[in-house]
Formats: C-alpha cells, structure tokens, sequence
C-alpha cells in the first residue's frame, strides 16, 4: 500500500466516524474545532456567543500574525475618484512620469489608473487615494509647470548650514539639498 492510499483510507475512515458521531466530539467555536473538520459557516452551531470555527480560527490566525509583527492588511477603497484625477492632470499635460513624481506613487499605479490597466487598481489603498487627491492643495505653479521643489513648501527642512532657507530655484543648488561652499563644511 502506498502513502496516498492510506492517507486517502485513512480520511475516509475519519470521515465516516465523524459523520455518525463517534470519537472525540468537536467543541464548536474554537480555532480547534475548525482544524477537526467543522469548516462550514452556515452548518455550524458555533458557540454560546455564536462564533463560528471558521471566525474562532481566522480570529486566532490574525492574533498570531499580530503577535508576529505582522501588520493588519488595509482595506482597499475604490479607485474612480483616483483615476477621475488622474485623467484630469493627464488632460492637464501631466505626463504620467509627472503625476507620479508628484504624487510619490509608483508609475505603473498612474498608469493602470489611467488606462483601467490591471484588475487590482479597480482598488487602491487609502494612502495611495490621498497622495493623489492631495494634488489639489499644491500650488498651482508646481503642477502646472510639471516642476516640483519641496523646499519650495518645506524651507525648514532645507536649511543651509547658516540657517537660512535653501533657493528653490533651479541652477541654485540640487534637489538634494543645496549647494555649500567648501569653506562652510565641517571637518
């Protein structure tokens, strides 16, 4: 007899004294009683509080996963107001390099957005929403010229050595920071 086959005889005999009710009985409501067969919602009686085994074993599995450092999984939102935008600031004369940039999410979420790509941008994340719809309070020059600077509407986290604010303009300094001369670095 192979493996398979006495698993296979093996279930089935399980199977079969499960279903006339002998061996150990299935306490209902626990992570346990789902691992014992009890894997249907609707036949299960559940517990005195109407837990189900199936809702006892995924709360068990979320409370493992927290305990692991695993983060809750986010809840999608609908993508039409997004991609709405999105075609707006495509309209506009955005590229879709552009709008990325500006939005900070990724060029392949902008353009499935845009063109109703791929079945999983139907949904996006809350955070990927706001990132896109927080283009409207931007200054306009910046969306309109396609050029963003954040020390433009961030001056204190760009501050030259001397305190002063860095020049958001172009040619005076990078984007990574701005330009210092030798004589005021430090050693």
């Amino acid at each position: 007899m192979t493996c398979a086959e006495a698993r296979r005889r093996y279930t089935q005999a399980y199977a079969s004294r499960r279903a006339t009710g002998s061996g150990t009985p299935i306490e209902h409501g626990t992570s346990n009683g789902y691992l014992l067969g009890c894997r249907d919602r609707l036949t299960c009686p559940g517990d005195g509080d109407g837990t189900t085994c199936s809702e006892a074993r995924a709360r068990y599995r979320e409370g493992r996963a927290r305990a692991a450092g695993i983060a809750p999984r986010v809840e999608s939102v609908d993508a039409r107001v997004a991609a709405a935008k999105v075609r707006e600031l495509s309209a506009g004369g955005l590229s879709l390099r552009r709008i990325a940039a500006l939005t900070g999410c990724g060029r392949t979420t902008i353009a499935d957005l845009i063109t109703g790509g791929a079945s999983s941008t139907r949904k996006i994340t809350p955070a990927t929403l706001s990132r896109i719809l927080a283009l409207d309070g931007m200054p306009r020059a910046h969306v309109d010229t396609g050029h963003f600077d954040p020390r433009a509407t961030h001056p204190d986290r760009f501050a030259t050595s001397s305190g002063q604010a860095a020049s958001p303009r172009l040619g005076e300094g990078s984007l990574s920071g701005p330009t210092v001369a030798a004589s005021e670095m430090q050693t």
